[in-house]
């Protein structure tokens, strides 16, 4: 082929048709320069594709993390709801003067039990790796942002403080009242909800919950007034999880139509 048009240039040269000539140079310069930029456009077509695919495989890990991070948030909602159940049920026991049940010490076990969320941050830490820039959806980059530095971030600050109260106030006093025995099953409060099959391993772990002082707990006012604000706490912090939740299935949602995922 080469050596054709370099025939066809050495003949229209002999035959000294110069402008023929010119016309058929500048049209070869054409040919080159269109050719030059159907492969650059190829190239772009090809890095774009890449960059998409890279940007589908990350959105893909952040889906599949917020997906296990909702199976997190429902069991934590479950353990707040029953926390406040528990605070409830001591809080008459004691202003009603109630007697002893073996199922109580369960409740008083269940007021210094305290859930962290921990969410899975695998696919985020990809995005800002690879640059938050890689997300072209701009409404799409914004929510994932908005969703990681501001309302994960919102419910850890609660959470923690609750976690250092809990640790540092409430289990100290709880303790000197609860004990243990050795024995083989322990029957579930029903009032408790164990939806998620959560309490199950803890009633058969071989060891049984009782009240050392039942009377004396009835009557520690330090413990009725921590247990009465530790119901407004469960409260605020189920309400706080809950939008949180929210968010994280308004992005699920947004995801899948960006991901095109079949359900």
């Amino acid at each position: 082929m080469l050596r054709f048009f370099r025939q066809l240039r050495q003949r229209l040269l002999n035959d000294n048709k110069f402008s023929k000539y010119l016309l058929y140079a500048v049209g070869e310069i054409l040919l080159v320069v269109v050719g030059i930029l159907i492969a650059l456009q190829v190239d772009n077509w090809n890095e774009e594709r890449k960059l998409r695919q890279i940007e589908l495989e990350l959105l893909g890990v952040v889906y599949e993390n917020l997906t296990n991070d909702l199976d997190d948030f429902e069991k934590n909602l479950i353990h707040l709801k029953n926390r406040k159940i528990a605070c409830e049920v001591l809080l008459e026991c004691a202003a009603n003067d109630i007697v002893y049940q073996d199922s109580l010490a369960f409740f008083l076990h269940y007021t210094k039990v305290y859930p962290h969320f921990n969410p899975n941050i695998s696919g985020y830490e990809m995005i800002k790796s690879e640059g938050i820039e890689s997300i072209t959806n701009d409404s799409l980059k914004l929510a994932i942002t908005n969703l990681y530095e501001y309302g994960y971030k919102y419910l850890f600050t609660w959470e923690n403080e609750g976690i250092d109260f809990n640790q540092n106030i409430l289990t100290p006093l709880t303790r000197k009242y609860l004990g243990y025995t050795a024995v083989e099953h322990q029957d579930i409060p029903t009032s408790l909800d164990n939806s998620r099959d959560h309490l199950s391993l803890f009633a058969n772990s071989g060891l049984v919950l009782n009240i050392k002082d039942f009377e004396g707990l009835k009557q520690d006012t330090e413990l009725l007034t921590l247990w009465a604000g530790l119901k407004g706490h469960s409260d605020l912090l189920r309400e706080i999880h809950q939008e949180t939740e929210n968010s994280v299935v308004d992005l699920v949602r947004r995801l899948e139509n960006e991901l095109n995922v079949q359900k």
